[in-house]
């Protein structure tokens, strides 16, 4: 079985159906989507219409996350300050009312049972926190 896993699409509509064309090449079993499907590039809308075309299963990401949560009571500082991130607030006001039922409706992480192979666990950043991330100058011991 041969799985493609996409992470960290983040609205970019174009770098999106370029890696569509080659997953057509590439005829994968599956496709799952591990977090980040929004924010940052101007195609938030573009990218879920290829998305739901597309039927693949996803994972919220940090981004996905913070989205679906401004303009509600679930959002919370640092989030809450417009001017500090734009490109969230943006994303949120021009997301159609669809496409963020979906977003909100995608789970933290699933698991995907394969035959003759312990099952995969997804998530984005870590169990429990997609917002945890490995980068330079982290503490070894973190």
């Amino acid at each position: 079985m041969r799985i493609a896993l996409l992470a960290d699409i983040h609205s970019n509509l174009l770098a999106l159906e370029a890696v569509v064309q080659d997953l057509r090449q590439q005829a994968p079993d599956g496709v799952y989507l591990l977090g980040d499907q929004l924010n940052r590039c101007p195609w938030p809308n573009q990218v879920m219409d290829l998305i739901a075309a597309e039927a693949w299963p996803a994972i919220q990401g940090n981004h996905d996350l913070v989205v679906g949560q401004i303009r509600t009571v679930e959002n919370s500082p640092p989030f809450t300050d417009q001017s500090r991130y734009p490109c969230l607030w943006w994303t949120n006001e021009v997301l159609k009312p669809e496409h963020m039922a979906t977003l909100r409706s995608w789970p933290a992480d699933f698991e995907l049972a394969l035959a003759d192979a312990p099952p995969l666990r997804f998530f984005h950043g870590a169990p429990g926190n997609p917002f945890w991330g490995i980068f330079e100058g982290l503490a070894a011991e973190r």
